[in-house]
């Protein structure tokens, strides 16, 4: 993920690429997105309060190597596996299907025994506006949407030298 916003730009332009291979039969995730942020308070630039919200957009691409997978009809209890299934495999295509991602962060100083600390809240919401079929099997299944909330602060050891000593985090998240 990169992303580049100058200081004299209120708008910031990115792109974010993944690519994932997961397990022995080769299950393959291509994340390739476009980002779009716009910070509020722009005259504090590295000063609360700071609020940014951004978009990204872009296409997934999942696919899963069949040749690797075996099924119980290729198990024998004497022998062990042996070739040939009467599974019959429903698409060897990759599933592509575009995703949409929304988030807002806002970044302030609250004071806790009076003395100020960073505060952070950020919401976001992924799987936006997806089409019906983003399933392997072509079986016409929905991703569901995610979204979630965290809320952090940072308590350092010496205030001079901001080392973070203890950063709670609290998370809520809802599929």
């Amino acid at each position: 993920c990169a992303i580049y916003q100058s200081e004299k730009m209120r708008s910031g332009f990115g792109i974010k690429y993944l690519s994932d291979l997961e397990g022995s039969v080769g299950f393959k995730t291509t994340d390739l997105k476009a980002i779009y942020r716009y910070s509020f308070f722009h005259e504090y630039v590295n000063k609360p309060p700071k609020l940014v919200v951004s978009i990204e957009g872009g296409l997934i691409s999942k696919n899963i190597d069949w040749s690797k997978l075996y099924f119980s009809d290729q198990l024998d209890p004497v022998f062990g596996l042996y070739k040939g299934s009467n599974f019959q495999f429903i698409n060897h295509e990759p599933v592509n299907f575009f995703d949409c991602t929304m988030s807002g962060t806002y970044k302030d100083r609250i004071k806790i025994n009076q003395i100020p600390r960073p505060f952070t809240l950020s919401a976001s919401w992924r799987h936006i506006g997806l089409k019906k079929d983003e399933s392997i099997l072509r079986l016409g299944e929905r991703l569901p949407g995610i979204f979630t909330i965290t809320a952090s602060t940072t308590f350092s050891a010496i205030h001079y030298y901001r080392l973070p000593l203890f950063k709670p985090i609290i998370r809520y998240e809802h599929q």
